[in-house]
């Protein structure tokens, strides 16, 4: 009795152990869609060899990242374009029980691209073959005679990959009608030109593989303008706790804009005019939970004068989601500061929302600048406010986004400003308002920008309470701005 239930419980466990090892339906079929085309025979059978959805997932990122013409690069312009003709595929050349990226046409699409050349023939019309193949069993003059609607699509192999070593004229593939007014073609292979044609795009999956001896995904870069951060590199972040100039250090933090939907993360750091100059700065973004690392960077610092402070800035291009970064600043390979800390990039809106309303005592110009660069607005760059005492012989400019207003047909665009000023915690006559004018600068986001004499304010301690609002939308955005103002 004992030995059966512990054959019993041995096949529970391995029939538990199995079940668990089976990928879901997310995963199961993923090389019998389109991508499967572009798996080469050894790839084949690694994917065979796959247990689970996590080594599933690892495959088929480390997949991509093969044809990926820049690895490193977060955007994969290979994988886009793919996804994009196989969206083609599925509108144009689908039949009643087939997808059109599987279909025929859909795989020579895939494979070889947009055909150079595509021509339709009727029933009553001759196809043409190359140097007078025999064709689909009719005459021996070149032709076929077509009793079915075809369509023929041509390459020219001068404009093809070297790689896929076509030979003649062109590369010729001949789809028939199956049957009348369904949209389904079959690919003829019967003839010799045909043989041709699938050996040249027998050679396609060898010919996308970019990086053959990728066996790592290699992280995406964090930073504009940066490279990824070495192993030494990364082993110092982890290992730096705070440095020499960890006390001097001032930082902020802001979810800046760089289109209608899309929240960059901009940092500040701020030190002391004399402190020493800051080299490099080394980090890297995780997850949420801190337990897988999403992107690294090292780029070489960038120091500018920001009133009584040195300054840098950085910015992080996110998706919406929970990350962790860490930030190390470095004086040759000595951690001089380290930030790490948690940031939450709220997803897009399509209702009008409004940036945070920055201020600053400096900006200066900077032709050129992208739209999301940190604290740079237009063609100028603001030194963020970072110290609560201002001269009064200064002017405190402000800058902010309106996303998706609501505009009126020959109206120009502008939002409102209600600035409430207090001293000592009372209100100092009525709230101004004003009308500042709007500037497109991108689809969907409206730039303001404006300015304060600082000189026309009581000296000592007050505060400045803008409030940003444009019609069409209760929304608005506030900000108060503490500041001890000296002659």
């Amino acid at each position: 009795m004992g030995r059966k239930i512990a054959i019993i419980l041995v096949l529970i466990i391995g029939l538990g152990a199995w079940a668990s090892a089976q990928l879901s339906p997310e995963y199961s079929d993923w090389a019998a869609g389109p991508e499967g085309f572009l798996l080469t025979k050894e790839e084949n059978k690694a994917w065979d060899a796959v247990k689970d959805d996590r080594e599933a997932r690892d495959f088929i990122a480390l997949f991509w990242a093969r044809r990926n013409p820049k690895p490193g690069a977060a955007f994969n312009e290979f994988k886009a374009r793919f996804e994009g003709m196989v969206k083609y595929c599925d509108e144009n050349f689908g039949y009643e029980g087939k997808r059109g990226a599987l279909a025929d046409m859909g795989r020579v699409f895939l494979l070889m691209g947009p055909p150079h050349n595509a021509m339709n023939r009727g029933p009553t019309q001759t196809v043409s073959g190359t140097g007078g193949a025999v064709t689909a069993g009719q005459s021996d003059r070149g032709t076929d005679e077509v009793r079915a609607m075809a369509k023929l699509w041509s390459y020219d192999p001068a404009r093809m990959d070297p790689r896929f070593n076509a030979k003649g004229s062109h590369i010729l593939f001949t789809f028939y009608e199956d049957r009348a007014l369904t949209n389904e073609f079959i690919l003829d292979r019967s003839n010799r030109e045909a043989t041709m044609s699938f050996r040249a795009m027998g050679r396609a999956p060898e010919v996308y593989l970019l990086h053959p001896d990728l066996k790592t995904v290699p992280k995406p870069v964090s930073v504009p303008g940066g490279t990824a951060a070495t192993e030494a590199q990364l082993a110092t972040l982890v290992l730096a706790d705070g440095g020499s100039l960890q006390e001097q250090l001032h930082a902020m933090r802001d979810l800046g804009v760089a289109g209608a939907d899309q929240r960059p993360l901009w940092i500040h750091f701020g030190f002391p005019e004399g402190a020493p100059v800051i080299e490099r700065f080394v980090g890297r973004v995780l997850n949420q939970a801190g337990d897988e690392v999403l992107s690294t960077f090292q780029i070489e610092a960038q120091p500018f004068a920001a009133g009584t402070e040195r300054a840098y800035h950085l910015t992080f291009p996110l998706a919406e989601g929970t990350y962790q970064y860490e930030i190390v600043g470095l004086i040759g390979d000595q951690a001089q500061m380290t930030q790490k800390a948690t940031v939450e990039i709220p997803g897009a809106s399509e209702e009008t929302w409004f940036s945070t309303v920055w201020t600053g005592l400096d900006a200066e110009q900077k032709p050129g600048a992208m739209l999301g660069e940190a604290y740079t607005f237009g063609s100028w760059h603001l030194m963020p406010l970072a110290v609560e005492t201002a001269p009064k012989e200064n002017q405190l400019s402000y800058f902010g986004y309106v996303i998706r207003p609501v505009l009126e047909e020959g109206v120009e665009p502008t939002a409102k400003l209600k600035l409430t000023l207090r001293k000592d915690g009372k209100r100092l006559g009525k709230p101004l308002s004003m009308n500042l004018p709007m500037v497109k600068v991108s689809e969907g986001v409206y730039l303001y920008a404006n300015a304060i004499n600082l000189g026309a304010l009581p000296s000592g301690s007050c505060s400045l309470e803008f409030k940003i609002s444009t019609a069409g939308t209760e929304a608005s955005e506030k900000r108060v701005v503490e500041l001890e103002l000296v002659e």
